[in-house]
């Protein structure tokens, strides 16, 4: 019997305060997961699995290390960095299911309970539509039910946010409901506002078929909004924020006998690098180029894995949006192992073109 993972169901709301006012608001469910009943979840719900396909699925290497390891062992390391006690620990992880094999979650949360089950921490796992993810770990006080931090900001996440703003974490306990809440500031004042609600439910086979009708295309729809939102901004004359789009060798190995690029299909550097990088652009280069788009709706872990099976020789170089993306992709299945480090595009032209 499932005892200790549930299902809320709410929405999550968006409020942006300036340069220009804007929000938005959907209806999503998330799972709670309890790491220790994952197993239970997998044998005993029909329309779930874990880390297979199905309606509804979990996979480890969608969370964590992003390579299908252990996600326990990736939270224990993050608690030992921070001096967290790891003894007896009981882990529960909020987010967005797979569904048909596609998820993207902007925020998922870990938390952290004692052998007494206190909640001793909080991880806040957040993506970027880049492939790109850091965590903030904070330890929390056993008595508190509403659990505040306060923090830097360290990613980039929006390309129409700066990244000198602070962040203001508001959350509730996990009981009969649920909210997450984070205020971001910047110098001056507000920013942005988002949240996510939800009420709790039994996850049981019924519940869930009841979720999935009623968010049948949630995690396709998600990505979609993040875009389409991210498109009305661009419409209402938000700066856009450059960021370094790709991660790359400073130059190309000497030894190397191809090139294989990665790029998001949503980056500026997709529409730039296709002319660029025309053969007869690159004929003074002695490798065999390849561009290859990251569809948005597909998964970066199963498109690497997709990418490896192609790589010629251990002397193919490989451009990618994130040194996660390479070292999660190369770790254990390739004999391709390229090293990688940050520059401007301009260099990687000017490393190839010389």
């Amino acid at each position: 019997m499932i005892k200790n993972s549930y299902i809320y169901t709410g929405n999550v709301i968006h409020k942006r305060f300036k340069p220009k006012i804007h929000s938005f608001n959907y209806n999503v469910f998330s799972l709670l997961i309890d790491l220790s009943e994952i197993d239970l979840l997998h044998k005993t719900l029909k329309i779930f699995s874990y880390n297979k396909l199905n309606i509804i699925s979990f996979f480890d290497k969608d969370h964590g290390a992003r390579d299908g390891s252990s996600l326990k062992e990736w939270v224990l390391d993050n608690l030992r960095k921070n001096n967290i006690d790891t003894n007896d620990v009981h882990i529960k992880l909020l987010c967005y299911p797979r569904i048909f094999g596609y998820v993207f979650n902007p925020l998922s949360v870990f938390y952290v309970y004692d052998k007494n089950f206190d909640l001793i921490s909080i991880l806040y796992e957040v993506k970027n539509t880049f492939g790109e993810q850091h965590v903030y770990v904070f330890k929390t006080k056993k008595d508190q039910n509403l659990i505040q931090h306060m923090c830097k900001k360290k990613f980039h996440v929006s390309p129409f946010i700066e990244m000198n703003c602070i962040y203001f974490f508001r959350l509730l306990k996990p009981g009969n409901k649920i909210s997450v809440i984070i205020d971001l500031n910047d110098p001056v004042g507000k920013v942005l506002y988002a949240s996510q609600d939800g009420i709790k439910s039994e996850l049981t086979n019924r519940n869930l078929l009841k979720s999935y009708l009623k968010h049948p295309l949630m995690t396709f729809k998600i990505i979609i909004a993040i875009h389409y939102e991210a498109f009305k901004l661009w419409t209402k004359g938000i700066k856009f924020i450059k960021k370094k789009l790709i991660t790359f060798y400073s130059s190309i190995p000497a030894n190397s006998s191809s090139l294989i690029i990665l790029t998001p299909s949503f980056s500026a550097f997709s529409f730039l690098a296709g002319p660029m990088l025309s053969p007869a652009t690159m004929k003074s280069v002695d490798l065999e180029i390849e561009l290859t788009f990251l569809p948005p709706l597909s998964s970066m872990s199963f498109f690497s894995s997709f990418l490896l099976k192609r790589a010629k020789t251990p002397l193919t170089t490989i451009l990618a949006p994130s040194k996660e993306l390479l070292a999660s992709s190369f770790s254990t299945t390739s004999n391709c192992k390229p090293a990688a480090f940050s520059c401007s595009i301009s260099s990687l032209f000017s490393a190839m073109l010389k």
